[in-house]
């Protein structure tokens, strides 16, 4: 198993708007934790079924379908998912925003987590399952680093059985085995808590938004 430490040319340069979605993760999910996961979830959860017809469920407590598609890319499920998303877009992110600017950063960091919302809505129709995380959102900064930084190095933690080494991955390949796991789950899911098709939306969102921004410069 791999897991990235850091971009080995990350920038010297400070990233507000990384740290402060970090924060904003963070914070959010302390408050789940205060008025309960289950609760949380629940409120500020997309389900499918609602965005995939345009109309709420009219139930009491929760927010209406459009403004779940934001809360719900800053909500998690637990810590370890909490964790996991924000240690990739800790280390894909400081390139990405030093290249794209604060402001194109945060519209592709919600953008990205927005359309992977609507994809997993689309193909999971019928669900009344809420479904949350940031993991379209960082996967759109996983997909505009690949575009932006192809010859980049991931500094990662091997680890194998009880045996660890760090070892420096070409940035390609680290995104493409993540690709590639992505896809094949996709093509094995049924309906699913996990929004698979949500992380390849929202990485779909990165590239082409990163190649598009990058052929400006």
């Amino acid at each position: 198993m791999l897991l990235p430490i850091r971009d080995v040319h990350k920038p010297r340069t400070r990233s507000p708007v990384l740290a402060m979605i970090v924060g904003m993760n963070a914070g959010a999910f302390v408050v789940q934790l205060a008025m309960g996961m289950h609760r949380s979830v629940w409120q500020g959860g997309v389900i499918p079924w609602e965005i995939a017809r345009g109309r709420s469920l009219e139930v009491a407590s929760r927010l209406h379908p459009g403004l779940t598609l934001i809360a719900a890319i800053f909500l998690h499920g637990g810590l370890i998912h909490l964790a996991g998303n924000m240690l990739y877009l800790w280390v894909f992110g400081p390139g990405v925003e030093y290249r794209l600017g604060r402001g194109r950063f945060l519209s592709l960091y919600i953008a990205s987590g927005v359309v992977g919302m609507v994809a997993h809505a689309y193909t999971n129709p019928d669900s009344l399952i809420p479904a949350i995380g940031a993991s379209g959102a960082v996967a759109g900064v996983l997909g505009a680093y690949l575009c932006l930084f192809p010859k980049g190095r991931i500094r990662s933690l091997l680890v194998l059985i009880i045996f660890l080494s760090t070892v420096d991955v070409p940035a390609g390949a680290f995104i493409g085995v993540w690709v590639v796991f992505h896809a094949v789950a996709a093509l094995m899911a049924g309906e699913t808590a996990v929004a698979i098709f949500a992380h390849l939306g929202g990485f779909i969102v990165g590239c082409i938004a990163a190649e598009r921004w990058r052929r400006k410069e």
